[in-house]
């Protein structure tokens, strides 16, 4: 232990920190002249949480002086007016936890009889804690300063004797903060990296990077012992109902260039000073990551002509689709596809020479994918405009189908959405390979037979929760029944006298679209109800319907309960449908589901894992051992 008075064993503690280190100091009341000799002389990045409420101003117990003494050594300075904890730490990996804070009678002789103690490695639970504390704070700029200096003139000083009890005003976090932005810059480095902190180690060797894992898992509220679907739903519906995120997404009008993207963080950016772009650089390049790989092909990014990267939002948000055209083609698109990419292709320089114009695209002379760089000169190559080409001419697509826009879109429809999901879905199945993710240049995997490419791409499996009491009304009335198609207005349901069929809400941040225009004729959902698997369904396909929706559920009304933002007139209009037949009532054990797919033992697709569509790897097991993934369901009874 170590006894008052503190300082100079504090002191000692942090000026043998390495230069490469930060310091970080979690101290509610600080005296500017103690911090002043505290830190002399010690170069590292500092960074403070205090707590500025108005009352420890007034009272003295916190200095206005401490901003401005901040600002001026680049001290980056968080208020948090609920923190009472003292911590002196090194880098976030070893600690000094003290009684005393930064002042005369907390630190120096002749003051307060204090208590401390070194903790020689900060636990990954701790460190989680203190990381979530610094998100929660809020940055003091320049405006925050200001106010308080406002109301300190207006509001005479008081003794700490005389301080009003008063509940601390909930914390205003500012969402627009670059440090609001993810940090960590591929994807699969944070899942291994989650996948370590369970396992009690380092999230990485390399300290930047372990910082950033830190950073990232915080910042979005995600805490350890979450499978790593659960982790990855977590992350992506965290990360997509960000403030900040969305407002990024808006911005997407439907793309924007990688320069202009980072103009418009730099100007919507809340830091103070604005940083420059070039500091900008390496966030957007982290945005673009986390958009295309989290998005489930929402997103994605290009390098038209000459210019730089380009994000674009290839399913726009609740676009309407017409449902004046026939758009029977889908039934034979997926096999007319993989029948254009398994012609003879080109090499990648004669794709160089046939994009031109608007269609070019930066191909690149250094290839990101090595693997790819000894099929360079092999004429197995294809790309977006030759396989439209290939399928208009094979299946006979109508102009107007080919020509049909979104109403946000001047450049592509559905039919083009129908081909890019065909694209995926094969790439998601590993039959696919990219010459450079995002340029739209492909080649079939070598050795596809037909019936792979169909047993592999034509089963989705997806788990739903009908916990809740909507879900369970909806559950018992459209599935476990059958529903008459006799009023629906113009259907492709109404090829059935009746129906079975579920809905989802269709929101940005919950993904929802994305995962259901995944789904096709054949695929199997799993209903789970206390801790089994009740109900399977094959479903015959799927429909955008808000008539139809409105008509069967009604609107949603159960927001609060629920916890989600209400919406007026919000339905579950992403619609699967399948005749009675493909229906069957079942009842095994969640865990035997867990075994079978290689979940964690207690994993439950809850109510905030609602939507989960089992991985494509994990099926290909299946069907590697079973032979098909329905065999693979049958051995445990669904």
């Amino acid at each position: 232990m170590i006894h008052s008075p503190l300082f100079e064993e504090i002191r000692n503690y942090l000026t043998r920190a390495g230069t490469d280190k930060q310091i970080f100091l979690y101290v509610p009341y600080i005296k500017t002249s103690t911090l002043e000799k505290l830190i002399d002389g010690i170069e590292n990045k500092i960074i403070i949480i205090t707590n500025w409420s108005r009352k420890n101003l007034r009272s003295s117990s916190s200095d206005l002086t401490l901003y401005p003494f901040c600002k001026e050594r680049k001290i980056t300075l968080y208020n948090n007016e609920k923190i009472h904890l003292k911590v002196y730490s090194v880098n976030l990996e070893n600690m000094i936890l003290a009684t005393g804070n930064i002042s005369q009678h907390g630190l120096m002789q002749g003051g307060n009889v204090e208590l401390a103690t070194f903790i020689e490695e900060i636990s990954i639970d701790d460190r989680l804690f203190l990381e979530q504390i610094r998100s929660e704070s809020t940055r003091i700029n320049d405006e925050f300063y200001e106010e308080r200096a406002k109301y300190l003139q207006e509001n005479p000083p008081i003794s700490p004797e005389e301080e009003p009890l008063t509940t601390p005003e909930p914390i205003t976090k500012d969402e627009f903060l670059i440090s609001a932005l993810p940090m960590t810059r591929d994807i699969s480095i944070l899942r291994r990296a989650y996948d370590r902190l369970n396992q009690g180690l380092s999230p990485n060797d390399d300290q930047e990077i372990s910082d950033c894992v830190y950073h990232d898992l915080s910042n979005y509220g995600i805490k350890l012992g979450h499978s790593q679907d659960e982790f990855l739903y977590l992350l992506k519906e965290k990360f997509f109902a960000h403030p900040f995120i969305q407002r990024i997404d808006q911005f997407l009008t439907p793309s924007g260039q990688f320069g202009q993207i980072k103009q418009w963080v730099q100007e919507n950016c809340t830091d103070v000073p604005i940083p420059s772009r070039r500091e900008l650089t390496g966030n957007i390049q982290v945005l673009f990551e986390w958009f295309e790989k989290l998005g489930d092909g929402k997103y994605g990014s290009d390098v038209p002509g000459s210019y730089s990267q380009r994000l674009t939002k290839l399913i726009p948000d609740a676009e309407p689709i017409s449902e004046k055209y026939d758009r029977s083609y889908r039934k034979k698109l997926k096999e007319t596809v993989i029948l254009g990419l398994k012609r003879p292709g080109k090499t990648i320089d004669q794709i160089k020479l046939e994009r031109t114009g608007a269609d070019q695209v930066r191909i690149g002379g250094e290839e990101r994918d090595e693997k790819q760089k000894e099929y360079r000169d092999s004429p197995i190559w294809h790309y977006k405009t030759e396989i439209d080409e290939f399928v208009i001419k094979e299946l006979n697509i109508p102009d107007e189908i080919v020509n049909e826009r979104f109403p946000s879109r001047d450049d592509f429809g559905q039919f083009y959405m129908d081909i890019v999901h065909e694209i995926s879905d094969l790439r998601n199945a590993g039959l696919l390979v990219d010459w450079n993710h995002g340029v739209g240049i492909w080649r079939l995997i070598e050795n596809v037979t037909e019936k792979q490419s169909n047993a592999t791409i034509k089963t989705n499996v997806v788990l739903f929760s009908v916990a809740g009491d909507a879900a369970l009304n909806h559950f018992v009335q459209t599935i476990l029944k059958d529903v008459s198609t006799t009023n629906f207005p113009t259907s492709d349901m109404k090829k059935f006298p009746k129906v079975r069929m579920w809905g989802s809400i269709d929101r940005a941040t919950n993904l929802n679209r994305s995962k259901w225009s995944r789904l096709r004729k054949g695929d199997i959902l799993l209903f789970f109800r206390e801790k089994k698997y009740v109900t399977k369904m094959v479903i015959d396909g799927t429909e955008d319907n808000y008539d139809i929706s409105k008509m069967i559920w009604g609107e949603k009304i159960d927001h609060e309960t629920m916890n989600v933002e209400s919406r007026p007139g919000e339905t579950w209009q992403l619609i699967m449908y399948g005749s009675s037949e493909n229906v069957t009532q079942t009842n095994v054990n969640y865990q035997d589901l867990n075994k079978l797919l290689g979940y964690k033992e207690k994993f439950m697709p809850t109510r905030i894992m609602d939507f989960t569509i089992v991985k494509g790897v994990t099926l290909e097991k299946l069907r590697a051992k079973y032979g098909s993934v329905q065999k693979a369901l049958e051995s445990i009874g669904l």
